[in-house]
This record gives C-alpha cells, sequence and structure tokens, in this order.
C-alpha cells in the first residue's frame, strides 16, 4: 500500500425479524428497529419508521 486508505464498502450484518400481522414486520439490526408496512392500498399504513 503506497499511504491510500481504502475504504470498506461493504458489511455483514445479523438481522432479526417480527412479523406481528401479514402486513407489518419488525426487523431490527443492532440498537435500532425498522418497522415496515405494506403500501396503503391492500389494507397498510405505508408505515416505515426507525425507531
Amino acid at each position: 500500500m503506497n499511504g491510500v486508505l481504502k475504504p470498506k464498502l461493504s458489511v455483514k450484518l445479523r438481522a432479526a425479524a417480527h412479523c406481528p400481522t401479514h402486513s407489518l414486520a419488525q426487523v431490527s439490526v443492532r440498537d435500532l428497529l425498522f418497522l415496515v408496512d405494506e403500501p396503503a392500498e391492500p389494507n397498510g399504513t405505508t408505515e416505515c419508521n426507525l425507531k
């Protein structure tokens, strides 16, 4: 290497998911929780929150 740092472009993460309903997925990665809901048209709320 000639003194140039190369950024790491990808990392491996472990994720877990809980699906309390057919349209909602609660996905957690480390200390982050993502709530992902299907679009409003088929009974969802288009909810995608980061908690």
